[in-house]
């Protein structure tokens, strides 16, 4: 028997910035935080990334339903599910199997993190047979003890940050749509956080994660969406990116004293320092990111670009000619 396909697709969405009023819409290219984002979300950990401002929280508030685009349509499964004034029917059937976390959120202050959680599992209506059971599985995931008592008021940023995440795993969503999902969290807490979403991608949700850090989504995402200034300035898988930033990254080792004042490759200031690592015995290894086609001098050398590095070069060379979906 063939499944259908777990699809969500926005389709030429354009929205205002939340503090734009009626008198500025003449100031297009200020007023809009979305510019007609077209693309198809599939099963597998989708990431988008930019800086702030890029319009990764109000793409994800449109995905989400928490507000109407000004124009385009959010589709799932081929029935259109934004708030344009559509039939209230297919959009409560599409909010039945999303999980959201949004980038800022309130919570009950006088309950545990496991309260609050069983509570969003009863309104995402979760088989009362198998509620507790997918709780205490979405708190010890999320690295949360289920049997802690101390309320929400006395958890920390990080620990109310992993209780929203939990209360948008707990009914093991089709869509799960996640705004900065690993901030507040050490580096154990963001392995914890990627093993999760890898294990709802894996079956068969769709993820959709926007961070400020490409170092949150490497090795994790299977598709990445670069937005700049509203529009989408890369779309593709993350070893496309690398792939463009061939040859415009360049290495080379100097005696410490040397490295901090010494010029990039091209010896102009259009080229970035990507990282600089002591080295034993005192040197310095440099990696520098560079525009396309210049030539280095001799001391540097060819270096595979990380998607750090790639992310690094197309906002700073590549974003106004290197869109691709």
């Amino acid at each position: 028997m063939e499944t259908t396909r777990t699809e969500l697709v926005a389709s030429s969405l354009w929205a205002m910035g939340s503090g734009t009023h009626r008198q500025v819409r003449s100031k297009a290219k200020r007023a809009w935080a979305v510019c007609g984002i077209d693309h198809v979300f599939v099963a597998g950990v989708t990431a988008v990334v930019g800086p702030n401002g890029s319009g990764k929280t109000t793409l994800l508030r449109l995905l989400a339903t928490i507000r109407a685009p000004a124009r385009g349509e959010v589709v799932f499964e081929g029935r259109r599910v934004d708030t344009g004034g559509v039939s209230s029917a297919d959009i409560r059937r599409y909010r039945a199997c999303l999980g959201y976390l949004p980038q800022s959120f309130g919570l009950y202050p006088g309950m545990s993190s496991r309260q609050f959680v069983r509570y969003i599992g009863e309104l995402k209506a979760v088989d009362p047979r198998e509620l507790d059971e997918r709780v205490d599985r979405a708190l010890v995931m999320c690295g949360l003890d289920p049997a802690c008592n101390r309320t929400l008021s006395r958890r920390s940023e990080g620990e109310r940050r992993r209780t929203g995440l939990a209360a948008a795993v707990v009914a093991w969503p089709r869509v799960a749509i996640l705004d900065e999902p690993m901030r507040s969290s050490d580096p154990i807490e963001r392995l914890r956080c990627k093993g999760l979403l890898r294990a709802l991608a894996d079956a068969g949700a769709v993820c959709i994660v926007a961070s400020s850090a490409i170092s949150d989504v490497d090795g994790l995402c299977d598709r990445l969406l670069v937005l700049d200034g509203g529009r989408l300035a890369f779309a593709g898988a993350p070893h496309e990116l690398t792939a463009m930033a061939q040859g415009c990254v360049f290495t080379a080792e100097f005696p410490s004293a040397a490295a901090c004042g010494h010029q990039p490759p091209t010896g102009t200031v259009d080229t970035v320092i990507a990282s600089a690592s002591r080295r034993p015995g005192g040197t310095m290894r440099v990696r520098a990111v560079t525009p396309p086609g210049w030539t280095p001098s001799p001391e540097w050398v060819p270096a595979r670009p990380s998607l750090e590095e790639a992310y690094l070069w197309l906002r700073t060379f590549g974003a106004s000619s290197s869109y691709r979906d």
